[in-house]
Protein backbone atom coordinates (compact mmCIF):
# COMPACT_ATOMS: atom_id res chain seq x y z
CA UNK A 1 0.00 0.00 0.00
CA UNK A 2 2.86 2.55 1.21
CA UNK A 3 4.88 1.26 -2.28
CA UNK A 4 1.73 2.24 -4.09
CA UNK A 5 1.28 5.20 -2.56
CA UNK A 6 4.86 6.76 -2.86
CA UNK A 7 4.47 5.65 -6.87
CA UNK A 8 1.51 7.83 -7.35
CA UNK A 9 2.94 10.99 -5.56
CA UNK A 10 6.19 10.44 -7.21
CA UNK A 11 4.01 9.88 -10.46
CA UNK A 12 2.05 13.04 -9.52
CA UNK A 13 5.10 15.21 -9.07
CA UNK A 14 6.84 14.10 -12.41
CA UNK A 15 3.43 15.62 -13.79
CA UNK A 16 3.66 18.64 -12.03
CA UNK A 17 7.01 19.11 -12.85
CA UNK A 18 7.04 18.49 -17.02
CA UNK A 19 4.04 20.49 -16.96
CA UNK A 20 4.93 23.31 -15.48
CA UNK A 21 8.35 23.31 -17.53
CA UNK A 22 6.51 22.33 -21.19
CA UNK A 23 4.41 25.65 -20.02
CA UNK A 24 7.50 27.56 -19.28
CA UNK A 25 9.02 26.42 -22.86
CA UNK A 26 5.46 27.56 -24.43
CA UNK A 27 6.45 31.65 -22.61
CA UNK A 28 9.91 31.34 -24.36
CA UNK A 29 8.57 30.66 -27.40
CA UNK A 30 5.69 33.33 -27.99
CA UNK A 31 8.12 36.02 -25.92
CA UNK A 32 10.54 35.67 -28.28
CA UNK A 33 8.57 37.30 -31.01
CA UNK A 34 8.30 40.42 -29.27
CA UNK A 35 8.07 41.93 -26.01
CA UNK A 36 6.10 45.48 -26.82
CA UNK A 37 3.42 45.97 -29.70
CA UNK A 38 2.41 49.22 -30.11
CA UNK A 39 -1.35 49.85 -28.32
CA UNK A 40 -4.32 49.75 -30.84
CA UNK A 41 -5.42 53.14 -31.88
CA UNK A 42 -2.43 55.14 -30.83
CA UNK A 43 -1.61 58.12 -33.31
CA UNK A 44 1.92 59.21 -34.29
CA UNK A 45 1.16 62.41 -32.25
CA UNK A 46 0.57 60.34 -28.98
CA UNK A 47 3.83 60.02 -28.59
CA UNK A 48 7.24 61.44 -29.85
CA UNK A 49 9.23 60.12 -33.03
CA UNK A 50 11.93 57.68 -32.41
CA UNK A 51 12.40 58.40 -28.61
CA UNK A 52 12.38 55.90 -26.04
CA UNK A 53 11.99 55.62 -22.36
CA UNK A 54 13.30 52.61 -20.30
CA UNK A 55 14.26 51.50 -16.78
CA UNK A 56 17.19 49.82 -15.92
CA UNK A 57 16.61 46.43 -13.27
CA UNK A 58 18.60 47.02 -10.33
CA UNK A 59 21.48 44.66 -10.72
CA UNK A 60 22.71 46.96 -13.36
CA UNK A 61 23.29 49.94 -11.60
CA UNK A 62 26.27 49.50 -10.82
CA UNK A 63 27.21 50.59 -14.91
CA UNK A 64 24.25 53.56 -14.64
CA UNK A 65 25.55 56.99 -15.16
CA UNK A 66 23.71 60.48 -15.98
CA UNK A 67 24.43 60.22 -19.85
CA UNK A 68 25.32 56.59 -20.45
CA UNK A 69 24.92 53.00 -19.19
CA UNK A 70 28.39 51.52 -19.29
CA UNK A 71 29.86 47.38 -19.03
CA UNK A 72 27.41 46.62 -21.77
CA UNK A 73 29.12 46.29 -25.09
CA UNK A 74 26.61 44.53 -26.72
CA UNK A 75 24.10 47.22 -25.82
CA UNK A 76 26.44 49.95 -26.73
CA UNK A 77 27.24 48.64 -30.01
CA UNK A 78 23.08 48.67 -31.19
CA UNK A 79 23.11 52.27 -29.26
CA UNK A 80 25.64 52.87 -31.97
CA UNK A 81 24.06 51.36 -34.87
CA UNK A 82 20.95 52.89 -34.81
CA UNK A 83 22.18 56.28 -33.93
CA UNK A 84 21.29 56.63 -30.60
CA UNK A 85 21.78 60.44 -29.40
CA UNK A 86 20.54 62.10 -26.09
CA UNK A 87 20.94 59.19 -23.82
CA UNK A 88 20.10 60.62 -20.62
CA UNK A 89 18.70 59.81 -17.36
CA UNK A 90 14.81 61.70 -16.57
CA UNK A 91 15.60 62.19 -13.01
CA UNK A 92 19.77 62.46 -12.94
CA UNK A 93 19.40 64.35 -9.24
CA UNK A 94 17.11 61.33 -7.87
CA UNK A 95 19.40 59.32 -5.78
CA UNK A 96 17.89 55.21 -4.92
CA UNK A 97 15.42 55.17 -2.15
CA UNK A 98 17.13 53.87 1.51
CA UNK A 99 14.99 51.75 2.37
CA UNK A 100 12.25 49.57 0.01
CA UNK A 101 8.90 50.78 1.87
CA UNK A 102 7.91 53.42 3.61
CA UNK A 103 6.47 54.34 7.22
CA UNK A 104 3.20 53.20 6.14
CA UNK A 105 4.47 50.09 4.35
CA UNK A 106 3.96 51.13 0.47
CA UNK A 107 6.53 50.32 -1.91
CA UNK A 108 8.88 53.39 -2.65
CA UNK A 109 9.93 54.06 -6.37
CA UNK A 110 12.83 54.07 -7.80
CA UNK A 111 13.39 57.11 -10.42
CA UNK A 112 16.92 57.47 -10.38
CA UNK A 113 17.23 54.02 -13.41
CA UNK A 114 15.18 55.54 -16.00
CA UNK A 115 16.30 57.08 -19.01
CA UNK A 116 15.30 58.49 -22.41
CA UNK A 117 17.04 57.42 -25.17
CA UNK A 118 16.47 58.94 -29.16
CA UNK A 119 17.75 57.55 -32.23
CA UNK A 120 18.05 58.61 -35.88
CA UNK A 121 18.04 55.25 -37.57
CA UNK A 122 15.49 54.46 -40.09
CA UNK A 123 13.67 51.65 -37.74
CA UNK A 124 10.25 51.42 -35.90
CA UNK A 125 9.93 52.30 -32.56
CA UNK A 126 8.47 48.85 -32.04
CA UNK A 127 11.24 46.78 -33.14
CA UNK A 128 14.34 49.16 -31.31
CA UNK A 129 12.25 48.52 -28.19
CA UNK A 130 12.01 44.91 -28.52
CA UNK A 131 15.63 44.49 -29.62
CA UNK A 132 16.18 47.23 -26.40
CA UNK A 133 14.58 44.17 -24.20
CA UNK A 134 16.63 41.09 -25.94
CA UNK A 135 19.59 42.56 -23.74
CA UNK A 136 17.66 41.32 -20.46
CA UNK A 137 18.76 44.72 -18.68
CA UNK A 138 15.65 46.66 -18.68
CA UNK A 139 12.53 46.48 -16.14
CA UNK A 140 10.49 47.97 -19.06
CA UNK A 141 11.24 49.81 -22.41
CA UNK A 142 8.13 52.29 -23.72
CA UNK A 143 7.73 55.04 -26.35
CA UNK A 144 7.96 58.85 -24.69
CA UNK A 145 4.22 59.56 -24.51
CA UNK A 146 2.45 62.34 -25.03
CA UNK A 147 0.42 63.50 -22.05
CA UNK A 148 -2.97 64.95 -23.48
CA UNK A 149 -5.99 66.62 -21.70
CA UNK A 150 -8.64 64.10 -20.91
CA UNK A 151 -10.96 66.38 -21.55
CA UNK A 152 -11.61 69.63 -21.93
CA UNK A 153 -13.39 71.83 -19.08
CA UNK A 154 -16.12 74.35 -19.84
CA UNK A 155 -17.00 75.89 -16.89
CA UNK A 156 -21.18 76.34 -16.37
CA UNK A 157 -20.69 79.70 -14.39
CA UNK A 158 -21.45 82.20 -17.15
CA UNK A 159 -19.23 84.76 -15.27
CA UNK A 160 -15.80 82.17 -15.62
CA UNK A 161 -16.35 82.18 -19.64
CA UNK A 162 -15.05 85.03 -21.76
Amino acid sequence: MKHSQLLLTSLFSAFCFSSAFSQSQVIAIKSSHGYFAMPEGIQNDDYLAKTILFKVKEEYRNGCTVNAIENQPALNVFLSQIGAYGLSKKFPHHNAPETRYNERGEKLIDLSLIYSLKYSADISLEKTINKLYSFGIFVYAEPHYVPKPVAIYTPNDPSGSL
